[in-house]
């Protein structure tokens, strides 16, 4: 992809943005395709918000330029590379050559214990798997494909509870995802409820922590209720 426009360069620093942390990813050997597509997610939704900007300024070859990384970035996180490319630059090179996969994602999710199923939401799941099916990449199914990655990788599966002011209720989840970086991932969020005579926000996050030495101190270090979710870190 040429970078010759003020729409390519544009895409390309949002890109070039995240090649520190896509770099950091790969010492952290037991998680590190997990925290590739934790970044692919966050990169994805960057690109998305790039995109509506270049529509609602007709700026058209940054649409095509925003879109063309979106389908690559489907490509390595939905296809079946086998091992995520080295450096992020790729997206702005020729495409993978990643396939959908022999397995149905109905099929990967039938692959997941019940009880973690259920205790992750069964009714999310399920509809990630028919969107991703379908190649909608809402998220869902970005969900869905974090925790079969996660389960994969022999990671704690944990919930976390806690409650803040409801202006702070987004600075609160970046906290909490920057600190769980890079032994952890947020995999969704909840809102349990909004309380206006407080005015607070009251949330759950479902969490995959390494199951290394480390998981203990992250979760002494990040305040909250810390439930562990029935699904015993695998071998």
């Amino acid at each position: 992809m040429s970078r010759s426009g003020p729409e390519a360069a544009e895409v390309a620093a949002e890109i070039s943005a995240f090649e520190p942390r896509w770099k950091e990813a790969a010492s952290q050997k037991a998680v590190a395709r997990l925290l590739r597509l934790v970044l692919l997610r966050e990169l994805y939704g960057r690109l998305h918000a790039c995109k509506s900007a270049f529509l609602a300024r007709q700026a058209f070859e940054g649409v095509a330029r925003a879109d063309d990384a979106e389908h690559k970035i489907q490509a390595w996180a939905f296809g079946d590379l086998a091992e995520l490319p080295e450096t992020l630059a790729d997206l702005t090179r020729a495409a993978p050559s990643g396939t959908s996969g022999t397995a149905t994602w109905a099929e990967r999710l039938a692959g997941l214990p019940s009880d973690l199923i259920d205790a992750l939401g069964r009714e999310r799941l399920e509809r990630g798997a028919s969107l991703a099916q379908q190649g909608s990449l809402t998220d869902r199914p970005w969900e869905l494909l974090l925790v079969c990655e996660a389960r994969r990788s022999g990671c704690e599966f944990w919930s976390l509870q806690a409650s803040c002011p409801i202006a702070e209720a987004e600075h609160l989840q970046l906290s909490v995802a920057g600190a769980l970086w890079p032994q952890g991932a947020l995999l969704s969020t909840r809102t349990l409820g909004i309380h206006s005579d407080t005015r607070t926000w009251e949330g759950q996050w479902q969490v995959a922590l390494d199951s290394g030495p480390g998981s203990a101190g992250i979760r002494k270090r990040i305040p909250g209720r810390w439930s562990p979710l029935p699904e015993a870190p695998r071998a």
